[in-house]
């Protein structure tokens, strides 16, 4: 039997490997690992092998009823979900059962990338930890993030319920509401026996209308969200009253992580036009803070950061860069100001799902309905139906990342320049002498392979085609980026 299958969310970690996650009914397979699920609808979690270029683990859990996997963050070796699950229809993830407290319900898990090798025979995966929130509505985990011990996670709950999240009640304003809870991992191992999960914090924005997170990011004590509001519904998020224009509303918050069981409200703003508009993802560096969406374009001019957008149709998508200006960890320290906002689409429906920051590069991934824009640049294959599109801006006040270093033994581990020219090598020290270390592609895939010398020192190939590589060398791994 085969699949009806949706992937949702995708999260990479610093070897190069790719995690996703979404749900599916039927008989899932990746590449020689098959997934049958229980019920109407499963979620699954699988591994995609940098090295082997190959899936070389898949997992899956729910019940009988309809269960979907819809935000994944990688950290170390855990890999962190979150999703919905209907209750009460013997839902089981990471091998625990999941009662629910009715209707659809959170859950956040854990699982453990326990691989020893890069062959699905050395590959291997185990139960971490998982919890359920909710109450007897409607609610559902849509975007997660980690920062050390915290697993932050966004999403809506049905307000009045008695929902609760992350240990806390939240009332709600009415209708659909957006939730923001911070949970803690415990855990002292990689091992089930050694990994746990606390309680932290909730806290709760929105309207008498349909409010409902579907982007999170954290930076310091900084926890950014974005996602859509009922306009005129007497909004507020982070304590700050949004009215908005229509429809549905984009917006922005930023709130304070001041604890492990604490939070305090940052700073607001909504955006949008007269129909419906939504921030479906959202990333940050430094004071840029990037959010990628929907808005219809039908209600032009549209105003997004504080710049009006036309639009070419139905629904276009959108970039907007917003500056988290503040000054402190208090709400009377904490403000934002507008960057700048573009558009792309055409006559039909399109939108930005993900947005990712590299570099100086903004990254943007999506659906559009060809034929459609991207300022100078036209798109005209597939003149029917609904494809993906990928599409870099570049931000020159973006600071270059640095080399994410994967092993705390090799804390010399440095590469530079870093952006590179493609005309240009580049040089790495502090890696393990008298080796071959490895280029990889975003993809994972190899690029090209390089030698060490006696002290540590290689000199990277010139002449690559301008991206985002992964460069490793034994257990230490860094990010290098050639223009």
């Amino acid at each position: 039997m085969t699949a009806n299958a949706i992937a949702y969310a995708s999260a990479v970690d610093a070897a190069g490997n790719v995690f996703v996650t979404g749900g599916f009914t039927g008989t899932l397979t990746f590449g020689t690992i098959s997934l049958t699920s229980r019920g109407t609808n499963d979620v699954f979690v699988a591994k995609w092998d940098a090295t082997a270029q190959t899936y070389t683990w898949a997992t899956s859990g729910g019940g009988t009823g309809e269960d979907y996997g819809y935000g994944i963050a990688v950290s170390g070796t855990g890999v962190f979900v979150t999703g919905t699950f209907q209750s009460a229809s013997n839902a089981n993830l990471a091998g625990q059962a999941l009662p629910g407290a009715g209707d659809r319900d959170v859950f956040v898990v854990k699982y453990l990338d326990t691989s020893t090798g890069h062959t699905p025979a050395t590959s291997s995966v185990a139960t971490g930890w998982v919890v359920s929130s909710g109450g007897p509505g409607h609610d559902y985990g849509n975007s997660i993030a980690v920062s050390g011990t915290g697993v932050f996670v966004t999403g809506s709950f049905t307000s009045g319920t008695g929902a609760r999240l992350a240990g806390q009640v939240l009332s709600g304003a009415g209708g659909l509401d957006m939730f923001v809870a911070k949970y803690l991992d415990t855990s002292t191992g990689n091992t089930p026996a050694t990994s746990s999960v606390a309680n932290g914090w909730a806290t709760s924005g929105g309207g008498t209308g349909r409010d409902e997170g579907y982007g999170i990011a954290v930076q310091g004590t900084g926890v950014f969200v974005t996602g859509k509001f009922t306009s005129a519904s007497t909004a507020s998020f982070a304590g700050q009253t949004l009215i908005g224009a229509g429809g549905y509303d984009v917006f922005v918050a930023k709130y304070i992580d001041l604890s492990s069981v604490s939070v305090a409200n940052g700073w607001a703003t909504s955006d949008g036009g007269t129909a419906d508009d939504a921030g479906l993802a959202l990333a940050v560096s430094g004071q840029g803070v990037f959010i990628t969406g929907y808005f219809t374009s039908a209600t032009t001019p549209i105003s997004l950061a504080g710049q009006a957008l036309s639009g070419a149709g139905s629904s276009d998508m959108f970039v907007a860069k917003y500056l988290d200006t503040s000054t402190g960890n208090t709400p009377a320290t904490s403000s934002f100001a507008n960057g700048w906002a573009t558009s792309g689409g055409g006559s039909l429906n399109d939108q930005g799902l993900s947005v990712a920051l590299s570099s100086k590069q903004v990254y943007v991934v999506g659906l559009i309905q060809p034929f459609v824009y991207f300022g100078s640049l036209f798109l005209a294959n597939a003149p029917t139906g609904t494809i993906d599109f990928l599409a870099r801006l570049t931000d020159a006040t973006l600071t270059p990342l640095p080399v994410r270093v994967a092993s705390a033994a090799s804390t010399n581990f440095a590469l530079y320049p870093n952006p590179t020219r493609t005309t240009n090598p580049a040089t790495l020290t502090g890696a393990t002498p008298a080796t071959t270390g490895q280029v990889l592609d975003a993809l994972g895939r190899h690029i090209a392979t390089f030698p060490t010398n006696a002290s540590g020192a290689a000199t990277l190939p010139a002449g690559l085609v301008p991206g985002l590589y992964v460069v490793r060398v034994g257990a230490a791994v860094g990010r290098w980026v050639v223009e």
